[in-house]
């Protein structure tokens, strides 16, 4: 979702002949300096019933560490902050806490809208994200989140922060932005939940990184895989290896180039699973097992994902969904399969999808 927002918002405005800033900002050891106390209050000030305030006050008042060093061991001492890496809860207490924040942003309303929408800062957990469509206003919100940061002892570390360009000034060179005294670079790639973007005169994807990573486990999987049988393989293909291609994919929006790159990806793992030489067409196998190529599971999710989109009640989704609308990518995908998204039931998608495949050429 964030990340088609993302996508959106710098597409409304690129559209539109407005250039659109960036700012990804990292905060030090987020999860680990997250107050209790603090935490305790934001969620009762952000209505949260009490008794679920009481149990999480009972469970984390009994967290404590103590230090072992050969057979001996120093006293224990209760933890006051942090909540755990990698738990589940642990990421929508952290939004919780940093809501202040959010909220000081909006109040000032700088950043970007997309029809009277507030999409100045996207935020998933410790990955927070800030987009105007000047440079001025989003030092200002940098100045905001240094203040509002603060008060809940959150840290910026500028070092590991990006400021990124798209639009009409992509290649022209912009004064580095201060948080405090720390200053925060220019740079022409950004890194947003497990995606790697490309500054340009729009927002570009980077798909090589994709195919790397893609390569690199199909190629871990070949090398225990010898004795396996082809339909085992092409299962830990599906299970292992596609997921690391097909990330995101309905919230991205790859060039015709990309997605012949990435559908030519999945093709030689049927290939390298079947044996099969390099010039074989594949798409007989793939009928014959029930699947799909990678073109056509693109375009399954994405309007599996945008019939989904457009029945939500969001502000910010239903903003999205109506830029989307207008696209020529909106127009491109509903004659294709001759659908109209919104009335078009999610499990209908898949029989078009095959119908489609089965009638295009080998």
């Amino acid at each position: 979702m964030r990340i088609n927002k993302l996508r959106q918002c710098a597409e409304y405005f690129v559209s539109r002949g407005s250039p659109i800033f960036m700012t990804d900002l990292d905060a030090k050891k987020a999860f680990d300096r997250l107050n209790h106390i603090k935490l305790f209050h934001q969620m009762c000030d952000a209505g949260i019933p009490l008794c679920f305030v009481k149990l999480l006050i009972n469970w984390y008042s009994k967290i404590s560490v103590f230090i072992k060093w050969n057979n001996c061991y120093c006293a224990c001492c209760v933890l006051k902050s942090g909540v755990r890496q990698g738990g589940v809860l642990s990421p929508v207490l952290f939004n919780i806490y940093i809501s202040s924040v959010i909220k000081s942003l909006g109040l000032s309303d700088l950043g970007c809208h997309i029809q009277g929408v507030y999409i100045g800062c996207l935020l998933y957990a410790d990955d927070i994200i800030l987009l105007s469509a000047s440079v001025r206003s989003l030092e200002k919100m940098l100045d905001i989140c240094y203040v509002s940061g603060s008060e809940i002892d959150i840290v910026f570390n500028a070092k590991e922060s990006t400021l990124f360009a798209v639009g009409k000034y992509c290649d022209t060179t912009i004064e580095d932005l201060k948080i405090d005294d720390d200053t925060i670079s220019w740079s022409d790639r950004l890194k947003y939940l497990g995606v790697y973007f490309k500054s340009g005169h729009t927002l570009l994807i980077d798909s090589e990184v994709t195919m790397r990573k893609f390569y690199a486990a199909a190629s871990a999987i070949y090398s225990h895989a010898k004795s396996a049988s082809e339909v085992t393989v092409l299962f830990w293909m599906e299970t292992f290896c596609f997921p690391l291609l097909s990330y995101a994919s309905e919230a991205l929006s790859y060039t015709k180039q990309q997605i012949t790159q990435l559908n030519v990806c999945w093709n030689r793992a049927y290939r390298k699973a079947f044996h099969m030489n390099d010039w074989d067409s594949v798409k007989g196998l793939q009928m014959l097992c029930g699947r799909l190529d990678f073109m056509h599971i693109y375009d399954e999710r994405k309007l599996v994902f945008w019939c989904r989109i457009s029945s939500l009640t969001n502000v910010v989704m239903q903003a999205c969904y109506n830029n989307f609308s207008i696209t020529r990518d909106f127009t491109s995908l509903t004659h294709k399969y001759d659908v109209i998204i919104g009335q078009c039931a999610v499990n209908s998608v898949r029989e078009k999808m095959f119908t489609n495949f089965n009638a295009t050429d080998v």
